[in-house]
């Protein structure tokens, strides 16, 4: 889901204010939800991923889906572990960025994030 209106099934959410946060982090960032079926990215991370917000509308399998099948069932744990209301959690695996034959190596280190109101978004992780 691309959030591109203020108002989402979660209430009413100040998109500008989360995406000025994430341009602020001076590496690859994102916002998502556990499921990662509602993510905002920053600049940094689009680029290293080379996907856009618009690339992932609605392809809410699409992370697992890029990452090195040698390596997905550690990121499956990974997810796990949020599942399980761990307060932050990392993982070292090989992604394929959009269009790449060749994976990168990603450590992705998350968070999960204190909300005031409903948000969309749980977890803040950059790579």
């Amino acid at each position: 889901m691309i959030p591109d209106r203020k108002t989402t099934p979660y209430g009413p959410v100040r998109f500008d204010d989360a995406r000025d946060f994430l341009e602020m982090i001076p590496c690859p960032a994102a916002l998502w939800s556990r499921g990662r079926s509602f993510y905002l990215l920053n600049e940094s991370a689009s680029h290293l991923i080379r996907f856009s917000e618009k690339d992932l509308a609605n392809h809410f399998s699409f992370w697992t889906e890029c990452i090195h099948p040698s390596d997905q069932q550690q990121f499956v744990q990974y997810q796990k572990e949020f599942a399980l209301s761990v307060s932050s959690a990392s993982c070292d695996y090989r992604f394929f960025p959009k269009g790449a034959t060749q994976p990168i190596w990603i450590r992705e280190f998350s968070v999960l994030a204190k909300q005031k109101d409903a948000v969309p978004w749980d977890v803040f992780s950059t790579f």
